[in-house]
């Protein structure tokens, strides 16, 4: 695994994770029912949030909270969620 160091380290990372969950058999259909074809808008949102966090360049302006709070999801699927951040992808 590989340090982050710019926007381009963010977009594979966030990429990569996104796109290993967008074809999990358990949280594929969620977030793919709330985000339908606004995969590009919906990507481009988590990469300026981690620049933000991870480069400490300010490009995120929002709640992150706000949205996810409303998603049908429960202990056994952040479970999941977990695992996906593990995995050296």
């Amino acid at each position: 695994m590989n340090d982050i160091r710019n926007r381009k380290d963010i977009e594979l990372m966030v990429d990569t994770f996104y796109g290993s969950v967008r074809e999990d058999d358990l949280l594929g259909p969620i977030f793919n029912r709330v985000i339908k074809n606004n995969w590009p808008k919906h990507l481009d949102t988590m990469y300026r949030f981690w620049q933000t966090v991870l480069l400490h360049e300010f490009a995120y302006k929002g709640l992150p909270f706000v949205p996810h709070r409303k998603l049908p999801v429960e202990a056994h699927h952040f479970e999941r969620w977990i695992y996906y951040t593990k995995l050296d992808l």
